[in-house]
């Protein structure tokens, strides 16, 4: 939330308008990321 302070009051988009913006274009690649995500975590916090 900081940084997005920053971004408006300096007067440019913040970084998650950016995000936000390639998640919507590329819906399947952002899927997939997600999953690959949540897969490492899963074996990487598994006990």
């Amino acid at each position: 939330m900081l940084s997005e302070t920053i971004a408006l009051g300096k007067g440019q988009d913040p970084m998650t308008n950016l995000i936000r913006s390639v998640v919507r274009a590329y819906p399947r690649f952002s899927y997939v990321v997600a999953v690959v995500i949540g897969m490492l975590l899963g074996h990487l916090f598994w006990q």
